[in-house]
């Protein structure tokens, strides 16, 4: 690209140099022939956007707050109905007019209704199965507001009591949750909150006598509990639910590193590797008016 304006009108550029330039995307900016010469800096807006994305503002913040308390309107609807209701539809469509009649008219990601096993789904949004003869409901839904998204999810029983093998889990998973919530603050290691929550996880799960055959340390080390606690913890939330970070989106793809590592040696030694490195680090360390989510599940 060429510098056209009249010399001077830019700092150091005149009709014989090129301006810098910088670009999102190597697509449409050159033939393959001239990438090597190409006046485009592609290496550094990027990771310095989202460094700065991360951090939220006043203002943003509280467009977050916004459509969190318009979600969990939405949620409470639902709640109130739930005797009521006969499919998983009803449930996306309680919370969805919640969310229209409050002027958020758009989801920060399709509504997840599952009930019975579907809740073992990752994602499920097919959203269209009956609740007969079911006892539970995992609703993970979110709305946006001016751009901001929201992320709530919450188990509830269709006819309104847990049964007593229900109750002992989910006692567990909010132990998991609150616990990791009350160490988030600025200066910690957001992964050290994860391993944190497969801590509790083990424990409850021995407490129950599901997992056995072994002390404490013998089954944490072993990994079983990610048989049951199988995603990240949490990720960054803003303009978008599952948001960038310094380093991208890494407070919660290195967990999944972490996770699948464990395929070749202990989870934990492969952990303990990872916290030696600095690049896989950096995104990681929370920091002041950053938005992450704490969701722990079974």
């Amino acid at each position: 690209m060429q510098c056209r304006l009249p010399p001077g009108t830019i700092p150091g550029c005149t009709n014989t140099h090129l301006a810098s330039m910088t670009r999102l995307s190597m697509q449409n900016i050159d033939t393959p022939g001239n990438l090597h010469i190409s006046p485009f800096e592609d290496s550094k807006l990027i990771p310095a956007m989202d460094a700065s994305r991360v951090i939220k503002t006043p203002y943003e913040l509280k467009m977050i707050r916004k459509a969190n308390a318009i979600s969990a309107l939405g949620h409470t609807n639902v709640l109130r109905g739930i005797k009521y209701i006969s499919n998983e539809a009803e449930i996306e469509a309680i919370f969805t007019a919640t969310c229209i009649a409050e002027q958020a008219k758009q989801q920060s990601y399709g509504v997840i209704a599952a009930s019975g096993e579907n809740a073992s789904i990752l994602h499920y949004m097919a959203n269209n199965d009956s609740l007969k003869g079911r006892q539970l409901v995992c609703l993970d839904a979110g709305c946006d507001w001016q751009c901001y998204a929201s992320d709530v999810t919450r188990t509830f029983p269709i006819n309104g009591e847990y049964s007593k093998e229900a109750q002992e889990i989910y006692d567990i998973v909010e132990k998991m949750q609150e616990s990791c919530i009350d160490m988030i603050q600025p200066g910690v290691n957001f992964r050290e909150i994860h391993m944190h929550a497969h801590v509790v996880a083990a424990l409850g799960l021995i407490d129950l006598g599901i997992l056995h055959n072994g002390s404490f340390e013998e089954i944490y080390k072993s990994g079983v509990t990610v048989a049951f606690f199988l995603h990240g913890l949490g990720h960054f939330m803003g303009l978008e639910v599952h948001d960038v970070g310094d380093g991208g989106n890494l407070l919660a793809g290195r967990v999944d590193d972490m996770l699948y590592g464990m395929r070749e040696k202990s989870w934990l030694t492969h952990f303990h590797e990872m916290l030696k490195d600095p690049s896989a680090n950096s995104a990681s360390i929370l920091a002041a008016n950053q938005v992450v989510t704490v969701e722990p599940g079974m």
